[in-house]
């Protein structure tokens, strides 16, 4: 198990340092909108539109390692004084009872909403906008593919600390 929870955790990081530079990417394509728009009169749709695909990698990919970084929106009036052992319970109560069900609505309920879009081949709504807009929509899964691999890795790190008393895996 130390060895798939180590898989999965490194590869989740992996992919969120690439999608770290996607958000230089995206300021560049902001300053380019801005420059060309009220530098020299140029509006660009496609080039909005490619801001969207960006943020939409940015947030749907990075998921899983805010997760795995435990930086995700937690109530944490009692969760703070628990023990670590308490603590682990919790998370993976959270992981099987929460996490995982929410994970697999989205990805269940989306279907029909994604492969309509791709049997459409969408693009944008704009005239002059970004074809492939169903990409922009698979991204749904992305985020429930990544969540669900960092959700098992956050399974087999709180078995460890159960296992372990609550010391650290």
């Amino acid at each position: 198990m130390d060895a798939l929870r180590t898989v999965l955790d490194r590869s989740i990081e992996a992919l969120a340092k690439k999608l770290a530079w996607a958000s230089v990417i995206l300021m560049l394509l902001m300053v380019a909108i801005v420059l060309l728009r009220y530098g020299f009169n140029i509006g660009w749709i496609a080039l909005q539109d490619s801001t969207l695909f960006v943020h939409a990698l940015i947030f749907m990919g990075g998921a899983g390692y805010t997760l795995q970084r435990d930086k995700h929106v937690r109530v944490d009036v009692f969760y703070r004084h628990f023990e670590r052992k308490t603590q682990a319970w919790v998370n993976l109560l959270g992981a099987l009872f929460l996490i995982l069900p929410v994970i697999g609505f989205i990805a269940v309920s989306s279907e029909p909403f994604i492969m309509m879009s791709w049997q459409m081949q969408e693009s944008s709504p704009e005239a002059g906008g970004m074809p492939g807009f169903f990409i922009l929509k698979s991204y749904l899964w992305l985020l429930c593919g990544l969540m669900a691999l960092q959700t098992i890795a956050e399974i087999i790190k709180a078995i460890q600390h159960i296992r372990r008393g609550g010391v650290e895996a």
